[in-house]
């Protein structure tokens, strides 16, 4: 998170902070993003349980930056500022992932599209507080235990470990199908260029923990862009293999199947791109 003392935090850290704040947002919100019962509170959910939900939330966010925040300056003013900027990073995460799901259409009410948003962006905030002081470097990781030196199946293994930990929970759901039939072919696109943009991010530039551990950073060819098109693929074939195990593809033609692929494997890279220095 980006801090108030600017002087005392560089940019290029407090944008790793973001960015590991929004995978984390990400990883914690995947499961409720991905169901319809949660869409569905756009039409139940009242204006006042929203704003106590809002005011918890804010509540607890505060908090957990007075003990685990990212500001050098451990104020209230601070804690509050990064509180703010979680449930902000958490809307706008919500925001994107439900457009591209097709769950978030300009045609609905005002009163349902904020609803949906609020509901789901108060998930994502606790997931970006959490992502962005939890999954970082530690400062001394490097030196505590040496580099390790890990092979392609080492790291090709748990790749696909932290892909299958992800998604196979909503895996077998009906959301999965749902999205790929209601959605068209630039929203699975759009989805498809972002999934690679994180896997690029979380492997190569957002100071994820466990980075530090491995000598060279990645065993893949090809640099940053090499390394994240595998995880990407990893990620996209674990996806495919848990949807055909569940019979997905049954019945369904080849552009629903793909889509069902691009959107299941959105998490599953996230988990391929994570599992793999954390694990």
């Amino acid at each position: 998170m980006a801090d108030s003392s600017s002087s005392t935090r560089p940019l290029s850290e407090s944008l790793k902070g973001y960015g590991r704040g929004i995978v984390g947002g990400l990883i914690f919100a995947f499961a409720p993003l991905y169901t319809m019962e949660i869409w569905w509170q756009g039409f139940i959910a009242s204006p006042p349980v929203l704003l106590f939900a809002v005011g918890l939330t804010y509540v607890v966010l505060v908090a957990y930056a007075h003990y685990a925040g990212l500001h050098d300056t451990n104020s209230l003013p601070s804690n509050a500022l990064e509180a703010f900027e979680s449930i902000a990073i958490g809307f706008l995460v919500a925001f994107i992932v439900l457009k591209l799901i097709g769950q978030l259409p300009w045609d609905i009410s005002l009163n349902e599209f904020m609803t949906r948003l609020t509901i789901e962006g108060l998930t994502c905030a606790i997931g970006v507080a959490v992502g962005s002081t939890q999954l970082g470097q530690d400062p001394n990781e490097s030196q505590s235990g040496g580099k390790k030196k890990r092979g392609f199946i080492h790291e090709f293994a748990y790749s696909a470990l932290g892909a299958v930990l992800i998604v196979s929970g909503f895996t077998p759901t009906m959301e999965v199908i749902v999205v790929a039939l209601e959605t068209g072919p630039l929203a699975a696109l759009g989805t498809a260029i972002v999934s690679f943009l994180l896997a690029l991010g979380v492997v190569s530039y957002f100071d994820f923990r466990g980075s530090k551990r491995i000598d060279g950073g990645s065993i893949y060819a090809g640099g940053p862009i090499g390394d994240a098109f595998v995880t990407y693929s990893i990620g996209l074939v674990a996806a495919a293999v848990l949807l055909w195990s569940v019979g997905r593809f049954d019945g369904v033609g080849l552009g629903a199947a793909l889509s069902m692929i691009v959107y299941l494997g959105w998490p599953a890279t996230l988990g391929a791109s994570v599992g793999r220095l954390i694990l």
